[in-house]
């Protein structure tokens, strides 16, 4: 109750022991969230600390710009789901000042409509020590996008490594404007871009983008929808001559690509002996597709992990046998793949692969065109706004790289 959480901030207040605070799912509202904040800025041992599902809203907004910009020690705060909405993430960038002290900020899931992720975006930027930033799900679009890297290298936030904007609707045009404002930024090793409406137009400029940033170690691109054309333009860019992508690990796990997209995988894969990790879950890749993978994998040592759950595919006339088939293969070359650690599947029954494939296009739209470095156009889908990409077996992927079942 209000009398029992009274008596905490007034031990919060005075305590030099407490380093962890979590009140996450309280519902403890703007106007608790303002009694907090004056304890915790009287308080200067707590360094972690989650108020995520609290419903602060746009008062508690202002709480939080006030919380961030007072002199604590708090090095990371998980802020999600809290209703926070434009008139919410206004209030916090109006209460800002620099930060020197946060390296972990999480705002994910707050509603942030239309100057709502402008107002977000901005209050990154007055955070310089960050190295981690979570906004995923807050309705950025494109010109919201491109203002968070803005803020970003205006603000010199070069400590910054993860960048998460999943479940952000930015389409190809915020992966472009990416490109544009947050391309050369020399600290990013992770970046996630899943679940938002990238098509094969943006699939080339995504390409530029991790081409354009020299140490980034992780690209993640779930659950988009690129055919293996737009993966063709994707390929081509962190192939050209000087690229700086060093990249280790890339997923593309619920996209549209099929066994076409091998021959550009193989390249990709020979061309980058730093490449360990690929993850193709829920595309559409064959028995025939697979088996070509599994000859890369042989040939190339330094691939680690390789995922291919859920592809639609596998399964079809005979299909089942083929894949024996390849678990057979597997087993009988193990030797020759003693580098691979994991090698990953799921038997999904698709009987008619044509028509499923053509009905999740469908239910993605419009087509258009894209081009790779060599200029030359390929067709692609386009996605009707706010629908999320999912697998054959209806799982919402969220980036994670976990589950299979191992041959």
């Amino acid at each position: 109750g209000g009398r029992g959480f009274g008596r905490f901030l007034e031990y919060l207040a005075v305590t030099n022991k407490l380093e962890r605070l979590d009140l996450g799912g309280n519902r403890i509202g703007g106007e608790l969230m303002g009694e907090l904040c004056d304890a915790l800025t009287l308080n200067q041992t707590v360094r972690w600390l989650d108020i995520s599902g609290n419903c602060l809203g746009g008062d508690g907004g202002a709480q939080l710009g006030r919380l961030l910009a007072a002199t604590s020690g708090l090095q990371y705060v998980d802020a999600c789901a809290n209703q926070l909405g434009t008139e919410g993430a206004d209030n916090m960038v109006r209460q800002m000042e620099m930060n020197t002290t946060l390296t972990d900020l999480r705002l994910a899931s707050n509603c942030a409509v239309g100057d709502g992720a402008f107002f977000l975006a901005q209050c990154v930027g007055f955070c310089k020590q960050l190295r981690s930033v979570d906004l995923s799900c807050n309705s950025f679009d494109a010109v919201a996008a491109q203002e968070l890297g803005e803020c970003v290298m205006a603000g010199g936030l070069t400590s910054l490594t993860k960048l998460q904007l999943s479940q952000n609707a930015i389409g190809d045009a915020g992966v472009m404007r990416l490109l544009i404002s947050l391309g050369d930024h020399r600290g990013l090793t992770e970046l996630n871009l899943s679940y938002c409406e990238v098509s094969d137009d943006g699939a080339p400029a995504l390409g530029a983008l991790a081409a354009s940033l020299p140490v980034l170690e992780t690209l993640k691109f779930n659950s988009n929808r690129i055919t293996e054309d737009g993966f063709k333009g994707f390929c081509d860019w962190l192939l050209v001559t000087g690229t700086r992508f060093k990249g280790f690990c890339v997923e593309m796990d619920g996209n549209l690509v099929g066994d076409a997209g091998v021959g550009d995988l193989a390249k990709l894969v020979r061309a980058s002996p730093w490449l360990e990790i690929i993850s193709l879950r829920g595309n559409f890749f064959g028995a025939a597709g697979v088996r070509e993978m599994l000859e890369l994998a042989r040939e190339c040592p330094h691939l680690r992990e390789l995922q291919l759950r859920g592809n639609d595919d596998i399964i079809k006339e005979g299909g089942k046998k083929d894949w024996e088939t390849l678990n057979e293969l597997l087993l009988e070359r193990k030797p020759h793949h003693a580098h691979l650690t994991r090698f990953a599947g799921q038997v999904v029954k698709v009987k008619h692969v044509a028509a499923a494939r053509l009905k999740r296009q469908e239910s993605y739209g419009t087509v258009t065109t894209a081009s790779s470095p060599d200029g030359r156009s390929s067709p692609s889908v386009g996605r009707a706004p706010g629908h999320w990409g999912h697998f054959p077996d209806g799982e919402r992927h969220d980036g994670c790289n976990e589950g299979g079942d191992a041959l």
